[in-house]
């Protein structure tokens, strides 16, 4: 589960609290004499939408202005809406359309121009277009998941109903359709970066994708980001990512760790695990993706515990009683779960450049890291191969 993600999610949850504020009207200032009238440019973006089936319905704006999360609201009208606003340079903002219990969402460029969306209320994507960073952020979402803009929605219907049925067999099928998918994702954002690499959706989608990249493409392909004339702040965050995530790449020395216990008492050090084979694994209570991948992780605890091999717990959560239950419910075992309660602040997460959960990391007697992000079968395989 990603940070964007995650920052969706808790936008579309808390909108409702929130109302386009009153725009304040200008005083008329007299112009001096011998003056000439010059038409103003607006350096700004207009959007404007045509929504079908959607009228009355709440369309908001969700970006970040001057580092605070600003919510801008209105209604779609005989199908339209529209917002505008000056900006000094390109951001990315979340755009949602509710009608009753339909939702609709996409996420969007802020630039100059005049930028078109258009879909249904129904329907869960909205198709924008219109201004250059858009339309290639457009070619990118037509091609994720096999060029079918529904299959994660019947995705979903079908993990759902699985998981409700608790049937084991399925969901694991599912997990590994949806991590190869999530794989084909990224190459397709590896591609668009590499034909855009002069773009500003390049870095965006860099930082979207990076978990689901190897660590050596990213450092590719930022690369090429970086050689372009103007740089915007997200390439210097994206460096600083991708240098934490080369220093815990295999064949690194795994950071120490030092975190407090669940009881909140003891700190248990990493480092206190040397001479086993031990999986340094990131998770959280309320991380769906980690929690379905959960019963696999407690799996492979069991089948290799005897041979010298441990889990060591990190937690991103924020709710320590979430925390315990969560390790009870999943039947989390092992003796080595840690956590500072603070979420994506979480010190060891930025020490090890984890920017989407579940992560892991697995480590050999020494402390030397020796495979990253293993999944389902790889994780059963990886342990096979090295622990004998």
């Amino acid at each position: 589960m990603t940070k964007t993600f995650l920052i969706a999610a808790a936008i579309l949850s808390s909108v409702t609290a929130y109302a386009q504020k009153k725009p304040v009207t200008p005083k008329k200032k007299i112009a001096p004499k011998n003056t000439v009238a010059v038409q103003k440019v607006n350096p700004g973006f207009v959007i404007e939408g045509n929504i079908q089936g959607a009228d009355k319905a709440k369309v908001y704006l969700v970006r970040r202005v001057g580092g605070e999360q600003h919510i801008d609201s209105t209604e779609v009208l005989n199908g339209s809406f529209s917002f505008k606003d000056t900006i000094s340079a390109p951001s990315t903002a979340t755009l949602v359309v509710r009608n009753g219990e339909d939702q609709a969402r996409t996420i969007l460029i802020l630039e100059r121009g005049r930028i078109k969306v258009a879909g249904k209320a129904s329907e869960p994507g909205l198709i924008v277009s219109g201004t250059q960073e858009n339309d290639i952020y457009s070619q990118y979402n037509s091609k994720l998941f096999g060029g079918n803009p529904g299959w994660e929605t019947e995705f979903e219907k079908k993990y759902v109903a699985a998981h409700n049925a608790k049937d084991t067999v399925a969901l694991k099928m599912y997990e590994e359709e949806y991590r190869k998918m999530d794989k084909d994702n990224a190459k397709v954002a590896a591609d668009v970066i590499r034909a855009n690499r002069s773009s500003y959706v390049a870095p965006v989608l860099l930082s979207m994708k990076m978990s689901s990249i190897d660590i050596d493409t990213a450092n590719e392909l930022l690369k090429l980001i970086e050689a372009r004339p103007v740089q915007y702040d997200l390439t210097a965050r994206l460096r600083d990512a991708v240098d934490k995530k080369l220093a815990t790449a295999p064949g690194k020395m795994a950071p120490e760790i030092s975190e407090k216990d669940t009881a909140g008492v003891n700190e248990i050090r990493l480092s206190s695990l040397k001479g086993k084979y031990v999986l340094i694994d990131f998770w959280a209570s309320w991380c769906g993706p980690c929690r379905a991948e959960n019963p696999n992780v407690v799996e492979a605890y069991h089948k290799f515990k005897d041979k010298n091999f441990t889990i060591y717990s990190v937690s991103l959560d924020r709710n320590k009683p979430s925390w315990i239950k969560a390790i009870k419910d999943d039947k989390l075992d092992w003796p080595y779960h840690v956590s500072d309660l603070q979420y994506w602040n979480s010190a060891s997460a930025k020490k090890y450049g984890v920017n989407g959960i579940p992560a892991n990391f697995l480590l050999d007697p020494s402390g030397k890291i020796i495979a990253t992000d293993l999944r389902g079968e790889e994780l059963h395989k990886k342990l096979a191969e090295v622990i004998k």
